[in-house]
């Protein structure tokens, strides 16, 4: 049975964010001074004005940010030391990587 306010993701649930308001990580802009900052805030303000915290300006605007990540497999394994320590343990793995038990 899954409660209410909760995702059922194979072996997982995953409840509803602290407080009921869903949260994310935003980078932005400075107009003004050209400053580059992050903003964690709810996911419906996210195009709001955003104050920057270098010269005060409210001229920003949101940018996409850049990030990488790294995925078990033959390339990974073969250039990746901590991947083929994770992978000859036997972590890893399931719906989230193995912290809730899954993998």
């Amino acid at each position: 049975m899954v409660a209410s306010g909760t995702v059922q993701y194979g072996c997982c649930e995953i409840g509803e964010p602290r407080g009921g308001i869903e949260m994310a990580l935003y980078e932005y802009r400075c107009a003004g001074c050209e400053d580059r900052f992050d903003l964690m805030r709810p996911m419906s303000d996210a195009d709001d004005p955003a104050e920057c915290p270098e010269c005060g300006s409210t001229e920003s605007r949101r940018v996409i940010s850049n990030f990488a990540s790294i995925t078990p497999g033959a390339s990974a394994l073969s250039t990746n030391p901590v991947m083929d320590a994770r992978m000859a343990s036997g972590g890893g793995g399931g719906c989230c990587g193995g912290g809730c038990g899954c993998g």
